[in-house]
């Protein structure tokens, strides 16, 4: 009996020996692989940081790269740029530049809005006054011609020879001008009207001149010397050429689109 209960007290502290054994076993492997685990998290963890540390490596030295590459490209361009600044010192080149230049000019010339030209914003007056002027010059020998021919009628009349006044030329070319133009002769009241409608001797507010005024006008005759004696044949003509209160004289000549000679000899002391 009590062998058998021996027997089975050893058996139940051999169980119970068996059983911690397993447990401690099985402690042992859980431990293990939970190390394991740490282990493998510890140099999954390594590599991912070496693997970002090459990874800034590689983006500092591509970016570095990158850089050097720019910079070099820079130069490349400075470089570019100094060889063209060079090359258009060439005349091909400067040629070029100089067409392009003008080109553009012309197309800004183009763009600009364009102004009136300048004679548009001129009066009637100062464009008869700029034609004046070169009928003064142009017509000169038949003026030089019909001022001696007036100085001979004076002579004969007693009178005292008129001067040849330079602006007096251009006031009487003036109406010879208007008068051409418009194919104008009017007398009203017993005087002269401009084909503005105005007196005769409205001309000498523009001119500047202040005085007694006297005027003899013609048309349609061809020489100094036809006008003159068509003057003397006049008697208001042939009074107004030889007062004596006149000390000088302008004389006008101008041709209308027909080829027809429009005179005028103006009179003031």
């Amino acid at each position: 009996m009590r062998d058998t209960k021996k027997q089975i007290r050893t058996a139940v502290i051999g169980a119970a020996v068996l059983v911690f054994c397993l447990i401690a076993l099985l402690l042992v492997r859980t431990e293990g692989k939970e190390n394991a685990l740490d282990m493998q998290a510890v140099n999954s963890q390594a590599a991912a940081n070496t693997a970002t540390a090459e990874k800034s490596i590689q983006t500092e030295s591509m970016t570095e790269s990158e850089t050097d590459q720019d910079k070099d490209q820079e130069d490349i361009f400075q470089n570019v740029g100094q060889e063209n600044t060079e090359n258009m010192e060439s005349p091909a080149q400067s040629q070029m530049v100089e067409q392009i230049t003008t080109g553009k000019e012309n197309m800004l010339q183009s763009i600009e809005p364009k102004t009136e030209p300048e004679k548009q914003s001129l009066s009637e007056d100062d464009l008869n006054h700029e034609q004046a002027q070169l009928n003064a010059s142009t017509y000169r020998s038949y003026i030089n011609e019909v001022y001696r021919l007036i100085n001979n009628e004076r002579t004969v009349a007693g009178s005292g020879a008129v001067s040849l006044d330079d602006t007096l030329t251009v006031m009487a070319c003036h109406r010879t001008v208007e008068n051409a133009k418009n194919d104008w002769m009017k007398v009203e009241g017993g005087h002269h009207v401009r084909p503005n409608e105005q007196n005769a001797s409205s001309i000498c507010t523009y001119y500047g001149q202040n005085g007694s005024f006297g005027e003899n006008l013609g048309r349609y005759q061809v020489s100094p010397e036809e006008i003159v004696t068509g003057w003397h044949n006049s008697q208001a003509h042939f009074n107004c050429m030889t007062n004596p209160k006149y000390t000088r004289v302008g004389i006008g000549v101008a041709q209308d689109s027909e080829g027809n000679y429009y005179w005028a000899a103006i009179f003031m002391n």
